[in-house]
């Protein structure tokens, strides 16, 4: 079936700093595939228990299931990054479908760890930017017949890049093979995060391997005890439902699969420093605080006509999870209407007007598919 969130696509600034020390609860895992080309910039990407520099022309895909996460070098070397993921089993079907089939995704990862690499030149960063419009522009117009469409352009994608992928640049991805153990065993941890019953030991039993070894190669290979990935899992799932839901403490409870509200209370002032109504309560003023404090910042930027400042902030806004229709009322249009009554009074002239103008057309282009996908749309042009 073609979900909602079957296939998501966006352009991302990853400003946060790495660090060696970022527990697994804190990178991106999930039942998606994920393609990733660097577009700008430089940075890191960690997979797994492994961090490797990457820049402009790396591209990587990853299976279902493999922890990882892009981040910064530092305040001023920050990847730009291209991602395309989806559902495969809502795209393909048959082998197709199947991690553990050397068919899986048209056969574009070349070992049981579903993870590929490959150094894009610019002949093949034209063809995966067209395709990638072409599904970009499925997924907003949603013509007739435009999820076939998105189907066949996500194999052909695939089969494009497979083409591109070098067995020994991919080997340079350094993994040991008990990964695909790992990955399987994060993946089924993820799915029964609220499941109080779930142990190391009934996880094993799902892969069909032993306790003893379940827990050796996961040590092994993520330096970290599978007790203390779940742990972190349920504290990261409980924070995030703290700050999105209303739900009461026994809600959470229930959904990240702890035992009762006193252990609840303990282990999250423990892990996060703070009590779970305290964490919430810190995060809604912060996000009213924050949200006021970024708006701010991208119109006084857009009426210096700093472009790039205006396209990070935007990237920042969109990825601190406030709307795109927010962001481009409160921000965009509210300063570039400050710009014209300023133009207006002769405060300004019209080379002042022009570089608003630009930085408000960066700002914009991040937004293009989100406000599509909030419904909110171009009605025409007027001259």
């Amino acid at each position: 079936m073609f979900g909602k969130n079957t296939v998501l696509q966006k352009d991302v600034i990853h400003n946060k700093i790495y660090n060696s020390e970022e527990p697994f609860s804190g990178l991106v895992i999930g039942e998606k595939v994920e393609i990733s080309l660097v577009t700008g910039g430089s940075g890191i990407i960690r997979i797994l228990n492994e961090a490797y520099e990457c820049s402009a022309g790396d591209l990587y895909i990853l299976g279902s299931g493999i922890p990882h996460g892009y981040f910064a070098k530092n305040e001023t070397e920050k990847p730009e990054v291209m991602h395309l993921s989806f559902v495969p089993s809502d795209i393909f079907s048959g082998s197709e479908a199947f991690a553990d089939s050397k068919d899986y995704c048209c056969g574009v990862f070349r070992d049981a760890t579903n993870i590929s690499y490959a150094m894009m030149n610019s002949e093949a960063t034209g063809e995966l930017n067209r395709i990638c419009e072409a599904i970009s522009k499925e997924l907003a117009e949603k013509k007739l017949k435009w999820k076939e469409a998105v189907k066949s352009n996500i194999t052909l994608l695939l089969i494009t890049l497979s083409r591109y992928i070098d067995m020994e640049d991919t080997a340079k991805v350094s993994h040991p093979k008990e990964w695909a153990l790992v990955s399987a065993a994060m993946r089924e941890a993820v799915k029964r995060c609220g499941d109080s019953d779930m142990t190391l030991e009934s996880v094993a039993s799902k892969l069909f391997i032993s306790k003893s070894h379940l827990s050796r190669i996961f040590k092994a290979v993520t330096g970290e005890n599978f007790a203390d990935y779940v742990r972190n899992l349920r504290i990261s799932t409980a924070c995030n439902l703290l700050k999105s839901t209303n739900l009461t403490n026994e809600e959470i409870v229930r959904q990240c699969g702890l035992k009762d509200v006193p252990s609840f209370y303990k282990l999250f002032k423990l892990a996060v420093g703070q009590t779970p109504y305290q964490y919430r309560m810190s995060q809604q003023t912060y996000r009213g605080e924050n949200m006021m404090s970024i708006y701010n910042e991208i119109s006084e930027n857009l009426q210096k006509g700093r472009a790039k400042a205006v396209k990070e902030l935007v990237v920042k806004a969109v990825e601190d999870g406030l709307p795109a229709a927010q962001i481009l009322n409160e921000a965009l249009l509210a300063g570039i209407s400050i710009v014209g009554e300023r133009f207006k009074k002769n405060e300004v002239y019209v080379p002042e007007v022009l570089v608003a103008a630009r930085a408000m057309n960066m700002g914009v282009e991040v937004l293009n598919h989100l406000l599509k996908e909030e419904g909110i749309w171009v009605s025409g042009k007027v001259c």
